[in-house]
């Protein structure tokens, strides 16, 4: 009877799964987007050979036309994955292809009938085919070697739990998969810490949360880590909850580093899938070894104990590592519940950008001195009167909405931004090839639109001028401050302090890579802004105006606040206004320039990875 082989193609930094689309570095299995996945196989089929745009583009998208701003996302997350930094590994070759610098590693194994193909590779079937088959055999029998090792290790160690533990696996693998919530860059990182304390973390796959989950099972979601390991032997130990039920079933893995001096268990290092059960606050599930508990301490840890069955307890106190991120939790939905919108909104067509309508009124427009993060350009308060209604976009324009316009226009948006490169100084980010639809980090077509320069965002004005017959346009400062604090006086616009500033900003928080980070943790550590909407509103009902994308506004910049206009309207003059005013703070900016009042230039020609824009629509006598 034939046999089902896993085809797996390795290289010398990489490995393949050609069945079940994966890529395997350092012995962690790493899944990547659908089409990320066929440009990788297509370049490893061709390894060593010159392979051109349009034989990627029919082997990833066949029968679909796109841009090259898609195979230019697929190939950088290839380059960031593999470490590929120096572009070595994936060779661009101008105006022709790319080309994968390696060539698949062959490694001979003794031919076995029940699982080898009646014919050997022969030099007629090329190095790939050849080295493809060769290493089919050799993870054939890792495989089964691997399955009979786990499965004695199971029954063995966890025989009690056994049945459950394999049940809720199979129930796991059965199931459709869904989108992982850990980001490639959450892997990596969770990779090294592995690679670094020699623990055997297993394949870990977070789901999204069934709706209704109350935040008492939410909270234990996530990745645990003792910085310390158990209390009196040191031996690291880590606990992962990939899911929850309504019902409080928890499923995870409980990962044990090699045993140290002191330890109760003896031997090597393991890791065990368990199920478990959340009551009264306290996870509890029994194992091989004992008893376990672990409950979440006020300061936001988590403190593990074994009971064995002798009655002896063990402890352990463990940190996050990652953990739900505040869209995913109830937080901001809590905090948008007070902060409900209290003016109408309304949307022109279908595709226009959903507006909030704000009556005129008057605010005090800059900031006093005593306000943490105060810069001078800000200006001292002063009163601003805006003697008629403005609409100001609910949200940031998004990579659809910009999409659209540039589609039925063909305006041509640029392939030059200077996109976000992970490791390296903003000041290294050169102008390369990227757009608003490859930035440099993951988006879709719910992010906001970045790498988008004021006369860009002019132009989509226009177009949006044109399409609904009224005049809209970017905001003024006057209009887009009145409309960030939303009634309030204070630094943002819930308080004076940032300490909640995660649940309404994406931000350079304590949790991001930026060495600028400060404040409180999101939980959320791969770069790049979120999908708009996805934290709290300010009090009228406005998304992201803390954070996010740094926002266009319709001002020349002046450094002097006092010449800036106390009607609501713009400042401008007829020369020297190749520098445009800047709102809101980006996604990798620090906490104090994500304020109401803080206000920064930017060359009216510039296309940044983080800069977006909203927009605005006088409403005359309405």
């Amino acid at each position: 009877m034939d046999q089902i082989v896993r085809e797996v193609l390795r290289f010398e930094r990489f490995a393949l799964d050609l069945n079940r689309g994966c890529v395997l570095i350092d012995s962690q299995i790493i899944d990547l987007r659908p089409k990320t996945f066929e440009v990788l196989r297509h370049l490893a089929a061709n390894a060593g050979h010159l392979v051109s745009k349009d034989d990627l583009y029919a082997a990833a998208w066949p029968d679909v036309i796109v841009g090259d701003d898609s195979l230019s996302q697929c190939i950088h997350e290839l380059r960031q994955l593999l470490g590929d930094t120096d572009r070595r590994l994936i060779k661009t070759i101008p105006r022709r292809g790319y080309l994968l610098e390696a060539l698949p590693i062959a490694t001979p194994v003794a031919a076995s009938p029940s699982i080898v193909a009646d014919r050997s590779p022969t030099a007629a079937d090329g190095p790939i085919k050849a080295a493809s088959r060769l290493h089919r055999r050799t993870w054939a029998v890792i495989a089964i070697c691997a399955s009979i090792v786990v499965a004695a290790g199971v029954l063995v160690f966890f025989s009690d739990a056994a049945s459950r533990t394999v049940a809720a696996m199979m129930r796991h693998s059965a199931a459709p998969q869904t989108e992982n919530l850990m980001s490639l860059e959450d892997t990596r990182r969770l990779a090294a810490l592995a690679t670094e304390r020699d623990l055997p973390v297993p394949i870990v796959h977070i789901s999204a949360p069934a709706d209704g989950l109350t935040d008492a099972f939410r909270r234990f979601i996530g990745v645990w880590v003792s910085e310390t390991g158990w209390v009196g032997s040191g031996r690291q130990f880590m606990v992962i909850v990939t899911g929850i039920g309504r019902d409080g079933t928890v499923t995870g893995y409980f990962v044990n580093g090699p045993a140290k001096l002191g330890s109760r268990v003896p031997g090597p290092a393991f890791s065990a899938s368990f199920v478990g059960h959340v009551d009264g606050g306290t996870l509890r599930y029994d194992g091989g070894l004992g008893k376990h508990l672990a409950s979440l301490t006020a300061d936001g840890r988590m403190e593990f104990r074994l009971i064995a069955q002798d009655g002896v307890t063990s402890v352990a106190i463990l940190k996050p590592f990652w953990l739900l991120p505040p869209r995913d939790r109830s937080i901001a939905t809590t905090v948008a519940s007070k902060s409900a919108p209290s003016h109408p909104a309304f949307k022109d067509c279908d595709l226009c950008p959903e507006m909030v309508a704000l009556p005129a009124g008057e605010f005090m427009m800059g900031s006093p001195e005593s306000e943490g993060g105060r810069e001078g350009q800000e200006g001292p308060p002063r009163r601003v009167v805006l003697t008629k209604p403005v609409a100001i976009g609910k949200f940031e324009i998004t990579v659809d909405q910009f999409a659209t316009f540039v589609e039925e226009t063909g305006f041509e948006a640029g392939e030059l931004c200077h996109t976000f490169v992970l490791g390296a100084r903003p000041s290294e980010w050169p102008p390369v090839k990227g757009s608003f639809r490859a930035p440099g980090f993951r988006v879709t077509g719910a992010h906001p639109a970045v790498c988008v320069n004021w006369y860009d965002a002019t132009a989509y004005m226009k177009w949006l001028a044109s399409k609904t017959g009224r005049p809209y346009r970017l905001p003024t400062e006057a209009e887009w401050e009145y409309a960030a604090r939303g009634g309030t006086t204070t630094a943002y616009s819930f308080a004076d302090d940032a300490d909640n500033l995660c649940a309404f900003a994406r931000f350079a928080d304590g949790d991001s890579s930026f060495p600028w980070r400060s404040g409180c943790h999101s939980g959320t550590f791969e770069p790049g802004a979120l999908r708009v909407g996805m934290l709290a509103p300010n009090p009228w009902g406005l998304f992201d105006m803390h954070g996010n994308a740094w926002e266009w506004t319709e001002d020349c910049w002046t450094s002097e606040p006092r010449l800036l206009p106390v009607d609501g309207s713009a400042y401008t003059r007829q020369e020297d206004c190749d520098r445009r005013s800047m709102r809101g703070g980006g996604w990798g900016a620090e906490r104090r320039r994500t304020r109401s009042a803080y206000r920064v230039a930017q060359f009216a020609t510039a296309r940044y990875y983080h800069l977006g824009f909203r927009v605005a629509l006088p409403l005359g006598s309405q």
